[in-house]
């Protein structure tokens, strides 16, 4: 939860026609990282320090 608390900072969860949020907090957090997990490569270590201080909390 905190991880898409903290995505949705960084980047908002669009809004869909009737103005609800197209995803949830849980689920876009489980994306994020799903895919942040599965990218390593392509993040910096910068990055990765901070998905695993917020995880560690």
């Amino acid at each position: 939860m905190l991880t898409g608390l903290w995505q949705h900072q960084q980047q908002p969860i669009p809004l869909k026609a009737h103005e609800r949020p197209a995803k949830s907090l849980f689920r876009y957090s489980c994306d994020f990282l799903r895919r942040t997990s599965c990218d390593l490569a392509l993040r910096t270590t910068n990055l990765i320090r901070h998905y695993i201080q917020l995880l560690s909390l």
